[in-house]
């Protein structure tokens, strides 16, 4: 004798969305025109003086449809020093973010600056730009 009785069926699954640390930068990101500025956005020569703040700047382009989270991070190699912002960015929208340095020493530095999706994973979105700054 068979006796029918109600069955539920019970499907549990998860979903990773996002890019993983091994996957490559978006397509729809852009990191370009790396430059020096001064406090109110005019250019600066790549040549500058101990203890004068210039702003690390460049612009980011999200040629995507979809707000795109990102962060924003410049490391001085020569020194460790590092800075960040974060944000979001509209889709088929720029902008131009800039972080503050000011070296306390001469010599010559290498700046490299990322787009990264957040400042914990740092899976990067765009691939990195360099600056050469002298300081005398």
């Amino acid at each position: 004798n068979f006796e029918e009785q109600d069955s539920e069926i019970k499907i549990i699954g998860t979903t990773l969305i996002g890019v993983g640390s091994n996957s490559p930068p978006s397509p729809n990101i852009s990191l370009t025109n790396p430059r020096l500025e001064n406090a109110f956005g005019a250019p600066v020569s790549d040549k500058i003086n101990v203890n004068q703040q210039i702003q690390i700047s460049a612009d980011i382009t999200n040629q995507g449809i979809f707000y795109q989270d990102f962060t924003f991070h410049m490391i001085i190699v020569e020194t460790g020093d590092e800075e960040w912002v974060s944000g979001s960015i509209q889709g088929s929208h720029s902008l131009s973010p800039s972080l503050s340095w000011t070296p306390s020493e001469s010599g010559i530095f290498t700046v490299k600056i990322s787009v990264f999706d957040n400042i914990l994973n740092k899976n990067k979105l765009t691939d990195s730009a360099t600056l050469q700054i002298g300081v005398s």
